[in-house]
């Protein structure tokens, strides 16, 4: 028999960022991509159930492009219903078994800004890289908007 040992494990996080490989596509793609991405090297301890790949172009807010199961090798997804000579910027987000939080405090943003105000001190709540998803409420309108970093 061994001798024991004792250890503690840190919380769990959010996942490690992942590296997307964005090739330049040459020939006609007819309205659908596939980007394929490396998983993230640490994902803060938690299994990642599902990738959700966002896409926007300058005339198109962010949008969920696709979500697909974590099993897949390589990791890959369909992109589809882009239109014709149209620049788009996509990202893909890693969905991890780690609650989602309310943070707390009001949020605010300027029409046409880029800069997100709030009412209280996040810098406990939120660490570099953090990706928020604001939902205003169906009352009003439906609104997504992604904010990355801090």
């Amino acid at each position: 028999m061994s001798a024991s040992f004792k250890f503690s494990t840190a919380a769990a996080t959010q996942p490690g960022p992942l590296m997307l490989h964005s090739e330049p596509y040459k020939e006609a793609t007819g309205g659908k991509i596939f980007p394929h991405w490396e998983p993230p090297l640490d994902t803060g301890g938690t299994n990642i159930f599902f990738y959700s790949i966002f896409a926007r172009s300058s005339a198109r807010p962010w949008f969920l492009a696709a979500k697909v199961p974590s099993g897949l090798e390589p990791l890959y997804a369909p992109v589809s219903a882009l239109n014709a000579s149209t620049a788009y910027e996509i990202f893909v987000l890693a969905e991890s078994s780690v609650a989602s939080i309310s943070i707390p405090g009001k949020l605010s943003i300027a029409e046409g800004s880029r800069v997100l105000r709030t009412s209280v001190d996040l810098s406990s709540w939120l660490s570099m890289g953090t990706v928020l998803m604001i939902q205003v409420s169906a009352q009003i309108g439906q609104f997504d908007e992604f904010v990355t970093g801090c």
